[in-house]
């Protein structure tokens, strides 16, 4: 993060117990901490700040920055998934990086939280508005751009002329060719004796 973010002057708010201290992994990011002149206010409470604390907080200090390197709960879902990354994409909606690097610093399902960051992105920005670095290497690249311009767009009538709409389908050719393209497979249980 040091390299991407201006750290120096910024604030780290320790709200953890003072005992994890000790523990070698944080007493090295708290090192880390005093080499970038991250300077740190312990704000310990019993409990978890409350999202309506939090906002307080927020109204009262004006960041320019923040990066969450918690969870939400203790207990890890979806809401929370999706909490993170809408938080994420609202706070930096045109900078793809920082909303990712936001998204990815907790403890929690960070992977998750990055991926649905970045597919909100993805969404409101485009193929244009995603750093070249992300798509590079990208796997099944052409599959992805394919399946995005048939969501966007449609799926072009003339791959009906390729594979005929299935008889089950009712609606609209659009419909018809979509179910035609991406619904082919098939399920038959196999037999339990």
């Amino acid at each position: 993060m040091a390299q991407r973010l201006p750290l120096t002057d910024s604030v780290l708010l320790y709200s953890l117990w003072s005992g994890y201290r000790d523990k070698p992994e944080m007493t090295g990011f708290l090192s880390r901490c005093l080499e970038l002149r991250i300077n740190e206010v312990t704000l310990h409470s019993s409990g978890h700040a409350t999202p309506e604390e939090t906002q307080r907080l927020l109204e009262r200090v004006y960041p320019k920055t923040i990066i969450p390197v918690h969870t939400l709960c203790s207990d890890w879902f979806a809401e929370e998934t999706l909490a993170i990354a809408v938080c994420c994409a609202l706070k930096y909606e045109n900078d793809f990086d920082r909303a990712l690097i936001a998204a990815v610093n907790h403890s929690g399902d960070s992977d998750s939280a990055g991926a649905v960051t970045g597919n909100l992105l993805g969404a409101r920005l485009g193929l244009a508005g995603i750093p070249a670095k992300y798509l590079e290497n990208l796997e099944l690249k052409s599959v992805i751009l394919e399946l995005a311009d048939d969501l966007h767009h449609g799926v072009l009538s003339s791959y009906g002329t390729q594979f005929p709409p299935p008889v089950h389908v009712s609606g609209t050719l659009e419909l018809a060719l979509g179910d035609a393209k991406y619904n082919t497979a098939k399920y038959e249980p196999k037999s339990i004796s």
